[in-house]
């Protein structure tokens, strides 16, 4: 089946989205089937490859219950392009990813890669697995992005991603304070 996607203004964007905020809370729940995959977002579930979220900002918390799941304050998941956002939400992903703008940013190919530029967050951001203040898992781009909140995981926890791989940051900056609890 397809992943579930959630997200305060569009599940699913492979367009544009411009100018909107959400203040609601987003929960995706796994119910039994603990093991599946699924993006939440305060503005967008996943962010496809054509998707571009502009000038957006989140105040919503955003829980991931999912075994795997993505849950970020801006997108679950990227592929696509993400430029001056902000989130000020709690983001938890309960089992697995959580970031303050994305959970997970991917390339689509590798001259593709998904890109967040000029984002800040400032909301607490916490994982099972892998926590980062603007991306918890990151094989695209962040350029030009700050973290002014705490972030707390398990496993791979970072100021501004908490793991890369094949991916770049680029003059971001952190002054959150940052836990990783240990296995």
């Amino acid at each position: 089946g397809s992943m579930p996607c959630a997200g305060g203004v569009v599940g699913i964007n492979n367009g544009t989205i411009y100018n909107c905020y959400n203040k609601e809370s987003i929960v995706i729940s796994s119910g039994q089937d603990e093991y599946r995959s699924g993006n939440c977002g305060g503005i967008v579930g996943r962010n496809e490859r054509y998707g571009i979220v502009d000038s957006c900002y989140n105040i919503g918390n955003v829980t991931s219950d999912y075994g795997g799941g993505n849950a970020g304050g801006i997108t679950g998941s990227n592929c696509g392009k993400i430029n001056n956002c902000y989130n000020a939400g709690s983001i938890k992903g309960k089992n697995d990813v959580a970031g303050g703008i994305a959970g997970a940013n991917w390339s689509y190919v590798p001259t593709t890669p998904g890109e967040i530029s000029n984002c800040y967050n400032i909301g607490n951001v916490s994982a099972l697995s892998i926590a980062g203040s603007i991306v918890g898992n990151n094989s695209g781009t962040i350029k030009s992005c700050d973290n002014h909140s705490n972030i707390t995981g398990n496993y791979y926890v970072g100021g501004i991603s908490g793991y890369v791989h094949n991916g770049s940051v680029i003059n971001c900056n952190n002054t959150g304070e940052i836990s990783g609890l240990g296995a």
